[in-house]
């Protein structure tokens, strides 16, 4: 699309209750962008394209038109990239969604459309164990060419861009406010590395738009329609995970959930997604034999001389793997008492040969 077109289609978004749908129809009423920006409220009203309040809000958007237009042509000075429906570089999965965006706004890169990509979400508030697992299929999955798509919230979204980023791969956060806003500020550090070319951070909201409540229901709509399968890591029974799930299901798109402890309300979501039908996901070799590439690049162990340790920890060490164990497990392997059995775990984390993502539970660190 010529960038006079982009210029009116930008004005028009910026018009209070203009949105992608009447914009759609306002394009084929005209004929183009710039053609219905100049046609006025009460021949949108006769056509039925708008109401009356809309059609009164819509006449008055030459009052604030030269500001709009500075913001527009802000636009390239922040580094932020306007790509619509007509461009070349459009991610093809979202044209085969119901009502696509019709422009994005972003820092960064788009997708590969001719990659796998995944979108892995869950609960802000997650466990240790819900992060430390978001964070590993990231990792594992980007080693494997796997694109990771999240909205860059607390918990399990931001844990799974992270594990990505780690693992050399591209990570992809869908916002609900403009792009030149990170939300959460707590996710500023991945915000800033996908915006410099280690992904991207895209928004269908023009730039300076405030985070609210139902643009993440919009914002969820199009992590969904990102992705080849969805990922639930951690939620609750009732949560916005829930919303992103349904979306998910009716684009056609394959849904993971991870089992969940019965006795934790964060496993709870997880499990009764297994119930109705979602696909077990318990490793990253999940994914890969779904999309029919079961050669998983595994983690590899920290290789570090064993004969560096003493012969107690050698042994508590030879008691884990890299699946979480309980110390009451490790304790009745080894054969060492459970204050003993913590004090040589307590070793072995210091000198890097395990780690504890959650309380009372080990296993051996990988790289």
């Amino acid at each position: 699309m010529d960038l006079n077109e982009k210029r009116y289609l930008f004005l028009l978004g910026k018009i209070k209750g203009i949105y992608s749908k009447k914009i759609w129809k306002m394009h084929e009423y005209a004929g183009s962008f710039s053609e219905a920006y100049k046609i006025n409220g009460e021949e949108y009203i006769a056509a039925g394209i708008m109401k009356k309040k809309t059609a009164e809000e819509y006449d008055l958007r030459y009052k604030d038109e030269a500001r709009y237009l500075r913001e527009y042509e802000n636009l390239f000075r922040q580094d932020i990239r306007m790509v619509t429906y007509f461009d070349e570089d459009y991610p093809d999965k979202l044209k085969n969604i119901y009502d696509p965006p019709i422009a994005l706004y972003g820092k960064g890169k788009l997708p590969d459309s001719s990659k796998k990509t995944v979108s892995i979400i869950g609960a802000r508030a997650c466990s240790d164990y819900g992060r430390e697992t978001a964070m590993f299929f990231g990792r594992e999955l980007c080693k494997n060419g796997i694109q990771i798509v999240s909205g860059m919230a607390e918990g399990i979204d931001s844990a799974a861009a992270e594990g990505a980023l780690r693992g050399g791969g591209e990570s992809y956060a869908i916002l609900g406010c403009g792009v030149n806003i990170c939300y959460p500020r707590e996710s500023y550090s991945i915000y800033e590395r996908m915006s410099r070319g280690m992904g991207g951070v895209w928004s269908k909201y023009t730039p300076g738009l405030p985070a609210l409540g139902f643009h993440f229901v919009q914002r969820n709509r199009l992590i969904s329609g990102l992705a080849d399968a969805l990922l639930v890591m951690e939620a609750r029974e009732k949560s916005g995970t829930g919303i992103t799930v349904e979306y998910a299901l009716e684009q056609g798109k394959e849904v993971f959930a991870l089992p969940g402890r019965i006795d934790n309300p964060l496993g709870r979501g997880c499990n009764i997604l297994l119930k109705q039908g979602a696909s077990v996901l318990t490793s990253p070799d999940d994914i890969l034999e779904y999309f029919g590439n079961s050669g998983l690049k595994r983690p590899l162990l920290k290789q570090k001389e064993l004969s560096a340790l003493a012969f107690s920890e050698e042994i508590v060490y030879s008691c884990l793997d890299l699946t979480l164990k309980h110390v009451d497990e490790i304790s009745a392997g080894s054969g060492y008492g459970i204050g003993e059995t913590i004090a040589i775990l307590t070793r072995l984390e210091l000198k890097g040969y395990v780690v504890s993502p959650q309380r009372a539970y080990y296993r051996k660190a990988y790289e």
